[in-house]
């Protein structure tokens, strides 16, 4: 049924139920999922999302209640108000995104269609600017099948000027069934009024990636799309807007999540009453860029903290609930991440709570007894023990959220070379049935030492006071201008270190010479080396440095010589200087020893006969 509104009727919804009652326009994202509880009754969940500033002067806040014109119709002739209870809002990129849970009883089983509808979609897009909007699904009703459940950002960013840019559709089914992808038709998105795909779009029907060509298109174009997933019975919408952007260039790199994000896709299984929680971050390289984090499709009733979006870099948030009876059925979550450079990136998870009619009973294990042995700082040393308490043996073991498995005693698997980091702990057992996921740690055994900021001193400053000469009294002082207190300084280029007083230290009785300037902080981190020289307060005098030798002379032909009597100690010798410069000093053992005397000459007295004596060549008989 086909809905047309008058300005008047408008302006008189808005007097009557602002700011709460949202008219049909500014629409940016449907979709609707259900599932059979008992007999004939089916529980319907619709998410939509809006833009804000057209309704609101400010951000709503999670939790807000808004109602909708636009009726949900049963296709049984009966319909209920929209009551969308808001799960998140963006306002970097002005929506919100709601959702409301309806539950009907139909008066016998068959198939119908159930949809809301109404105008308009908003009047920027490419294609459909201002056109009717229609969500419609194929309802199984008494078959006990539950739908095909997915959700996306309202908003999708895709890279300009690429021949296949490609968006992954997050989507799973309650009961295991295998999905199909297809565009919707006139009549599924819009009433049978005019809409159409974007050109250059493309999908796979098996896997639900779709692929755009935007080559020549323009960065901020909005182009709207909608498909339909199916279980082999069933339909549900997904309606959405694509928009081209600058992902990545040499000037800008888009963020990525990261650990400890589970792994896009990841599926956390869960019974009624079990609390599901885990971490998502996201980073960008580029310096100085923000990231935004968002996301759809979080359950009523869970909590972030801290609450989204945010903005940081690294930007990161913890995801908790605990589910209750109420909340059986399928949930999946959509992260965008979004830098100040509109460059994005996006993850999802999925959460089942059981059904209590299913098979299986949830295996567990001692998740407060978990063996964690941490990691020594920069190896993969680390390990988990996963020791099962309940379920069939035997048992498979994850730390990948259920990703991937290995098989492992029966007692328990221990998971070993881990690096420090977060790892979802996951158990299967022999029916197939798989844990809740449980996230622990592996932490550094040490704090590991942090990256080093090179710690700096007055280089231009260093004090240096020159040596006296020939003498060691020189000093430098070395003055710390960054880094970590307590300080360790170096004169050697860092070889030793002396610890000193935080506002410099002072080397001192230094002799003339080249000595290598280092400076260490608290975390280790060495400055560069400075070399600095210790010289000469003055030029040394010209006396203290001793002249090349010219060796004297005494007169060999005239050196005086008077024996000894025989036997008696009354011999003399006497030296007479020729050449060099006096006074001299005189010798009669070749040098050992020197007696001074007269300029003009020394006469050694009381010698005794001897065999020879030495005295330049003179002998004594």
């Amino acid at each position: 049924m086909k809905r047309n509104f008058s300005l008047k009727s408008s302006l008189l919804a808005v007097l009557l139920f602002a700011p709460f009652l949202l008219f049909a326009s500014h629409y940016r994202y449907g979709s609707i999922s259900w599932t059979n509880t008992s007999g004939n009754t089916v529980v319907f969940k619709v998410s939509q999302a809006w833009r804000i500033s057209a309704f609101f002067n400010s951000t709503p806040a999670v939790g807000t209640t808004i109602v909708t014109d636009a009726p949900f119709e049963f296709g049984d002739g009966s319909s209920s108000p929209v009551n969308l209870t808001v799960t998140s809002v963006n306002p970097l990129e002005d929506w919100f995104y709601g959702e409301t849970t309806i539950a009907h009883t139909y008066a016998a089983p068959g198939t119908v269609v159930a949809y809301a509808e109404s105008c308009c979609r908003i009047s920027s897009l490419q294609n459909n600017a201002d056109g009717n909007w229609r969500a419609q699904s194929t309802v199984n009703v008494g078959s006990g099948n539950s739908s095909p459940v997915s959700t996306i950002i309202p908003i999708i960013d895709v890279p300009a000027n690429e021949a296949a840019a490609t968006i992954n559709i997050p989507a799973t089914d309650p009961n295991g069934s295998s999905l199909s992808f297809r565009f919707s038709n006139n009549a599924e998105a819009a009433s049978g009024g005019p809409f159409t795909q974007p050109a250059g779009l493309a999908i796979n029907g098996t896997t639900g990636v779709m692929t755009f060509n935007t080559v020549g298109k323009v960065l901020g174009q909005l182009y709207s799309t909608q498909i339909m997933i199916g279980d082999g019975v069933a339909l549900v919408p997904l309606d959405f807007i694509i928009r081209i952007s600058n992902q990545s260039s040499s000037l800008n790199t888009p963020p990525v999540f990261e650990a400890p994000t589970p792994a896009n896709g990841t599926v956390f299984n869960v019974t009624p009453g079990n609390m599901v929680t885990f971490n998502v971050q996201a980073s960008d390289a580029d310096a100085g860029s923000t990231v935004n984090l968002s996301v759809a499709g979080a359950p009523v009733g869970s909590n972030f903290s801290p609450a989204l979006p945010t903005t940081a870099n690294p930007v990161m948030t913890t995801f908790s609930w605990t589910t209750t009876l109420a909340d059986v059925g399928s949930y999946v979550l959509s992260f965008n991440a979004i830098d100040n450079n509109g460059s994005t990136a996006n993850t999802s998870v999925t959460i089942n709570v059981s059904n209590v009619s299913n098979p299986c009973t949830t295996p567990t294990f001692l998740n407060d007894q978990t063996i964690v042995l941490d990691a020594s700082c920069g190896k993969s040393d680390g390990n988990i023990s996963i020791i099962p308490q309940t379920g069939v043996a035997p048992f498979m073991y994850s730390i990948d959220g259920g990703t991937t498995y290995v098989a492992g005693p029966d007692a328990g698997n221990t998971f070993t070379g881990l690096a420090a980091g977060f790892y979802n702990l996951r158990l299967k057992d022999a029916n197939g049935c798989e844990s809740a996921v449980v996230q622990k740690e592996v932490k550094a055994i040490y704090n590991c030492s942090p990256a080093c900021t090179a710690p700096t001193f007055l280089n231009d400053q260093t004090i240096v006071l020159d040596a006296s000469c020939g003498k060691s009294d020189g000093n430098i002082t070395i003055i710390p201008q960054t880094g970590v207190a307590p300080f360790m300084y170096s004169i050697d280029g860092g070889t030793t270190y002396v610890s000193g007083p935080n506002t410099g230290y002072t080397f001192d009785n230094l002799a003339i010479g080249t000595y290598n300037l280092r400076l260490k902080d608290a975390n280790g981190c060495e400055s560069a080396v400075v070399q600095r020289d210790v010289n000469a307060v003055y030029g040394c005098p010209a006396a203290s440095v001793v002249p090349a030798c010219t060796a004297p002379t005494f007169l060999n032909d005239q050196t005086i010589v008077l024996d000894a009597s025989c036997g008696k100690s009354d011999g003399n010798i006497s030296i007479i200087p020729q050449t060099g410069v006096a006074p001299f000093m005189y010798s009669i053992d070749g040098g050992t020893t020197y007696v001074a005397g007269p300029n003009a000459g020394y006469t050694f007295t009381g010698l005794a006969g001897i065999r020879a004596r030495n005295i330049s060549g003179t002998s004594i008989n």
